[in-house]
């Protein structure tokens, strides 16, 4: 999880991460799913955000949205989730603050949790982790690939009907006149 209880910033947070050792429920997210996150400024109203599951279950990233004059004081993150399984509720408060002193925020976005995590495990990211964007998106391959082979297939069905309705066949016998060959009665 970051951030962790008690820790001190010199600046509000623009992320946060909860990492689960089993999945929790991320179905039904667009009917209002069974969550609830809360950010709370001191002596100010709740944050808006904006809330990223993970497709696995396995973690979720808050963005919560801006203050303009960010109070210093305490802070709280509340949250609660139910498990993927059981649907039992998962949930929990963290308390940081905000001052002048405290430790610099080095986030870029944060990197997947990955199974076998516990909600208090992840540290937070810094500036020297750079995503590995070196190789292929293998989703966008998969897609390409998929859209391809259907384009393909449409095609060849396409080609298929319009060959039966013209009648087009390249071993089709010749038509026979009246007088030639059998006639069958």
């Amino acid at each position: 999880m970051f951030p962790h209880e008690g820790d001190t910033f010199a600046e509000p947070l623009k992320v946060f991460q909860l990492c689960f050792a089993e999945p929790i429920n991320n179905k039904d997210l667009d009917k209002g799913g069974d969550f609830d996150f809360t950010v709370i400024p001191p002596n100010s109203p709740r944050l808006g955000m904006r809330i990223v599951f993970q497709p696995d279950g396995q973690g979720v990233t808050v963005y919560p949205g801006v203050v303009e004059a960010p109070p210093e004081g305490e802070w709280t993150f509340e949250w609660r989730v139910t498990d993927a399984v059981t649907l039992e509720p998962l949930e929990g408060v963290t308390r940081y603050n905000v001052r002048e002193g405290g430790d610099p925020i080095l986030q870029p976005t944060p990197a997947p949790c990955v199974s076998g995590s516990t909600p208090s495990l992840t540290t937070p990211p810094t500036i020297d982790e750079e995503p590995d964007d070196d190789g292929p998106d293998v989703l966008l391959l998969a897609l390409l690939t998929t859209g391809a082979a259907g384009a393909a297939a449409v095609i060849a069905l396409i080609g298929y009907v319009v060959r039966n309705r013209v009648g087009f066949w390249l071993h089709r016998p010749p038509e026979r006149k009246n007088g030639d060959g059998e006639s069958h009665h």
